[in-house]
């Protein structure tokens, strides 16, 4: 309820004071890199919670419950971890292989349109 007040805040500190520790962590590489990708990472996220889902009730043996899965807190955090890099690597090569060639194909198809 309270997150578009709180966006709206950010948003507001920022054009007001547009040098300060916020943007320039904003501008570092990891949150432009996370921006980039973030239509891959959407599109893979729910495969990849999937993927660590089964591996975590067949090769774990986890009994899965309402809550989630139940295990000890280093393999659930070792579990995490597996799937965050996951989710990373897969939309990155979507990104690469599929997103970035489907928009050049779309500006050259646009391109030819506008002759």
């Amino acid at each position: 309820f309270s997150m578009p007040f709180i966006f709206a805040v950010i948003i507001a500190s920022i054009v007001a004071w547009p040098r300060t520790r916020l943007t320039t962590l904003a501008e570092s590489k990891i949150p432009l890199w996370l921006g980039r990708h973030s239509y891959s990472i959407y599109m893979v996220h729910w495969l990849s919670f999937i993927a660590t889902g089964t591996f975590a009730r067949t090769a774990l043996h986890s009994q899965q419950t309402n809550a989630g899965f139940v295990m000890n807190s280093a393999i659930g955090f070792s579990l995490l971890a597996l799937t965050i890099a996951l989710i990373l690597a897969a939309a990155s090569m979507t990104y690469r292989y599929i997103e970035e060639p489907g928009r050049q194909l779309g500006r050259r198809i646009l391109s030819k349109s506008r002759l």
